[in-house]
């Protein structure tokens, strides 16, 4: 029986259905009442992927009974005598794992747009230094191929959205030198509907074989149903514009249907998100800043228009007493157009230069109002400018 034989290969008991579960409960206790733990470390060293028994024996001990234990292991395989099988199994042995896998660091991002009455797209920025990342020679350059696996799923553990896709770096000498100061950003895209959810990504540079995982939990809200207040996007913190032709990686190909469906692409560019719970921006750089407005109130003098006023602030802290002390405006702008394929949304994009700013830690204030509909939202977000 397949039960039998899976406690059999791993080491435990199979309690067969006798209809009677206080005995099944009493049977368990019992095996476990008292026992030993033993372990070992293994002399034979070789990475080669095979099976490995297990034999115990008390000798010179009388009257032992049965010993339960595992029958064997498979030992690690070196990757670089992985076929592709092999690889693929790795990947779906580590994105099931529930430990985390730290050997690549990377970082996540997620926001979330509402597309439709009850349906939210969220972009999904993933973010590997390329510090960590070893290149294969070719040529007077280097690449490599990176995986990238993820899988959401829903509070009943039933899995909503997945995708399993790589990219190909290939770069040039002078690239090559500069590589372990790039960040290589993969961007993926999911349509929820509102609930809470939990996320994991997986990546794999395919050089050395290194992998790192990132879980985030995160909630889409359903805003037909919040009355209170104006509705909002993610506010979204770029320092990166990029060419859709230019852009390291992305799940979706690039059709005409998803451009225009997708709220961080305008025109032929990209809004590449900044990842990580505080903002980071250096002086030299602009920040980027892009949302929607849901659900304003219609303009009286022109219905298919709204009348959106955004300002923006950032402020730093009283060294003396603590308190918010203004360090830059931007003037109230008008923002009247509804986006063409997103229901009653619109667009916000803001454009701040960073070069007259001190470095230091900022609190950015989003100021919004509508206008004609009377609601406000103030979202706020931490941000560090450094040289």
């Amino acid at each position: 029986m397949t039960l039998t034989t899976l406690a059999a290969d791993t080491g435990g008991k199979a309690f067969l259905d006798s209809n009677d579960l206080a005995l099944g409960i009493k049977l368990a206790q019992e095996s476990i009442s008292s026992y030993y733990i033993m372990g070992y470390y293994t002399t034979n060293v070789k990475e080669d992927g095979k099976f490995r028994k297990i034999d115990v024996k008390l000798p010179g001990v009388p009257n032992v009974g049965k010993l339960t234990f595992r029958p064997g292991y498979w030992a690690d395989k070196d990757w670089h005598k992985m076929n592709g099988e092999d690889k693929e199994q790795q990947l779906k042995e580590a994105i099931a794992a529930g430990d985390p896998v730290t050997d690549l660091p990377i970082a996540l991002e997620v926001d979330i747009f509402r597309i439709g009455p009850t349906q939210y797209y969220v972009p999904v920025s993933v973010r590997v230094p390329g510090a960590v990342v070893e290149l294969a020679a070719k040529g007077n350059g280097g690449t490599t191929k990176v995986d990238f696996l993820g899988q959401i799923m829903d509070e009943t553990k039933q899995t909503v959205g997945n995708v399993r896709d790589f990219i190909t770096i290939t770069l040039d000498q002078a690239d090559k030198e500069r590589a372990s100061n790039r960040v290589y950003q993969y961007d993926a895209g999911f349509t929820l509907e509102p609930g809470r959810y939990h996320m994991k990504f997986l990546v794999r540079e395919n050089v050395t074989g290194k992998m790192g995982t990132f879980e985030k939990r995160f909630f889409v809200p359903d805003l037909s149903a919040d009355t209170s207040g104006l509705k909002t996007s993610t506010i979204v913190y770029s320092s990166q514009r990029e060419s859709l032709k230019a852009a390291v990686g992305a799940a979706e190909k690039l059709t005409t249907k998803v451009v225009s469906a997708n709220p961080l692409i305008d025109g032929d560019t990209k809004v590449m998100p900044t990842v990580g719970d505080t903002k980071i921006f250096r002086r030299r750089q602009n920040m980027f800043v892009t949302f929607d407005v849901y659900d304003a109130r219609p303009d009286p003098a022109d219905p298919a228009s709204r009348r959106i006023k955004v300002s923006m602030s950032l402020f730093t802290k009283d060294k003396t007493t603590g308190a918010d002390k203004l360090a830059f405006q931007i003037a109230p702008l008008d923002f009247t157009q509804i986006a063409t394929t997103r229901p009653d949304a619109v667009p916000v994009k803001l454009q701040l230069p960073l070069k007259d700013l001190a470095p230091g830690e900022y609190t950015s204030q989003i100021n919004v109002v509508d206008e004609v509909g009377r609601k406000f939202a103030f979202p706020r977000e931490q941000i560090v400018i450094t040289q």
